[in-house]
């Protein structure tokens, strides 16, 4: 299994002070050759830890991707909260349905298709709930089961929610 997040990060300045919401993609969820995987569950380490932070597994179905291309497309970071993005703060809105449950999705998606949104796709979704502090996640894995075996594939990408306890070299203004 893939996620093709590759490796980096990427950061979202708040909307104001006080409490704030982002959410971070690009984990196109998919299988070298088709066979099933099945999620089992997402970990994840913070050395700035948000208040709070929420897994969502996205679908965006071929139909849909093909109809609204500018709201059904995979998410880099955005600010709000799924399932609506209807924060007062969200300039943008996200389509496709979501879901809190990750044990037990199943993804089948071979990877390479050339245009996700028009082959649908399933994205891993990580909400960061935090206060003027920020947060940093500096990393996740996702476990799961192909073949009747278990696998962890650490994703690499860090995440920065800016604030107060973030570096000035990451969050520079």
């Amino acid at each position: 299994m893939f996620a093709t997040s590759g490796v980096g990060g990427s950061g979202l300045y708040p909307p104001d002070r006080g409490r704030w919401v982002g959410t971070f993609g690009g984990n196109i969820l998919c299988t070298r050759d088709g066979t099933q995987v099945t999620l089992r569950k997402v970990t994840w380490r913070a050395s700035v830890p948000p208040e709070r932070l929420e897994v969502f597994v996205r679908t965006v179905k071929p139909t849909e991707g093909r109809r609204h291309a500018d709201t059904h497309t995979p998410i880099g970071s955005a600010l709000g909260s799924p399932p609506e993005f209807d924060e007062p703060y969200v300039t943008s809105k996200v389509g496709g349905s979501f879901t809190r449950r990750v044990s037990g999705v199943e993804i089948t998606r071979r990877c390479g298709t050339r245009n996700v949104e028009r082959a649908g796709f399933r994205e891993l979704l990580f909400t960061l709930h935090t206060d003027s502090g920020g947060a940093r996640v500096n990393g996740a894995s996702i476990i799961y089961t192909a073949d009747d075996q278990d696998y962890v594939l650490p994703l690499t990408w860090e995440m920065v929610a800016c604030g107060r306890e973030i570096d000035r070299s990451t969050c520079p203004r």
